[in-house]
């Protein structure tokens, strides 16, 4: 789904989570192509081909991660280079989904070759309790998007 409409089901689950004191959290899976030293991250350079076979993983890994999640749960492919999932549950109930998605996801990559020169990076944000909708999205901004300032 667009990120537009993610968030807007983020704002209702948020809302839900607030009212019935249920957990909430955000996975994200990143195709890390970016070379990390010091402060700064520097693109690898990518060849077209490269990239369309990262394109076609990333098609593929919505249609597992489209199959390990339940109809009230929701994911949006936010960058280029990867996905949030939104999951009904605290940072265990996630950690549990995360890694069976994360098995399937490993296997299809292996069909890939641009994408086996890659690590995939999988992030856990759990809502706090009487955390306010924006700064709960500012964390997930801030895992997914390590050079973000903080506000």
């Amino acid at each position: 789904m667009a990120p537009a409409i993610f968030h807007e089901n983020l704002s209702r689950e948020h809302a839900a989570q607030q009212r019935n004191f249920s957990g909430l959290s955000v996975i994200t899976f990143k195709i890390e192509t970016f070379e990390k030293d010091n402060q700064s991250s520097t693109p690898n350079a990518l060849a077209i081909s490269d990239i369309w076979e990262i394109e076609t993983f990333l098609i593929r890994m919505s249609f597992e991660i489209g199959g390990q999640i339940r109809d009230s749960e929701f994911f949006s492919r936010v960058s280029e280079f990867g996905f949030w999932i939104s999951l009904r549950g605290g940072f265990e109930s996630a950690k549990i989904a995360s890694a069976r998605m994360l098995a399937k996801i490993e296997v299809a990559r292996f069909e890939f070759r641009a994408v086996q020169s890659f690590n995939i990076s999988v992030t856990i944000t759990e809502l706090l309790p009487e955390e306010g909708l924006s700064a709960f999205i500012s964390r997930v901004d801030r895992n997914y998007f390590p050079c973000l300032p903080d506000f």
